[in-house]
């Protein structure tokens, strides 16, 4: 179903690493699969990211852009300020308010670090961005905000950009702490009323949505 050519030959690359236990090596194999088709594809749009933490993910995105020398546009969204207060999803889970804090400093870094060109970065809540901090069209998102709201708000901003033939990539994906990001997924669908669509599980904790 999916060619690691490209995949393979990006993560055998030297990495310099900030923190390794955010996401797997055999995660970002299939999510750059994923995007790798995508680009092969030349689906209309660019490529977005909520929820970039310290960019392990990120960098990944922006390789395999330079590995197709892509004109596309890579974005990315986050907080910096760690995770967002619990809804009922989270509850009684061992999640907490504000987890995950960093900077956008450590992400930049770790992308020179690792001879990238930063992506464009924008501070705020998933739900406070603004429209002219978006791109016009989306190709390929990953999304990886852990929390219900998170998710929910993030499809909110990235969905209704998606071109046909385009994707969205979630992070967390049936995973028993982190039920929300599934539950958000299913009711932004269902509020959205459309039905052509397909989500699919790809690997351990990684969804797929696909604009058929």
């Amino acid at each position: 179903m999916f060619n690691f050519t490209n995949a393979n030959l990006l993560l055998n690359r030297p990495n310099h690493t900030i923190d390794a236990s955010i996401i797997s090596k055999e995660q970002i194999r299939y999510i750059l699969a994923v995007l790798d088709s995508v680009l092969s594809q030349n689906i209309q749009g660019d490529v977005v990211e909520f929820g970039c933490y310290v960019g392990e993910s990120s960098k990944y995105l922006r390789m395999m852009l330079d590995h197709h020398l892509s004109t596309k546009k890579l974005y990315v969204y986050d907080s910096f300020d760690g995770l967002p207060p619990l809804s009922k999803y989270e509850e009684n889970t061992g999640w907490q308010p504000g987890t995950l804090k960093t900077s956008e400093s450590v992400l930049v870094e770790n992308f020179y670090n690792n001879g990238l060109k930063p992506p464009i970065i924008t501070k705020n809540w998933f739900k406070d961005i603004p429209e002219n901090k978006l791109p016009n069209k989306i190709c390929f998102g990953f999304l990886d905000g852990d929390f219900y709201d998170s998710i929910y708000d993030s499809l909110s901003k990235a969905y209704p950009l998606l071109s046909v033939g385009g994707c969205l990539m979630f992070h967390d994906y049936e995973r028993n702490d982190l039920p929300g990001v599934k539950a958000a997924i299913i009711d932004y669908m269902k509020n959205y009323n459309d039905n052509s669509y397909t989500l699919i599980k790809i690997y351990e904790q990684l969804g797929l949505l696909i604009i058929l």
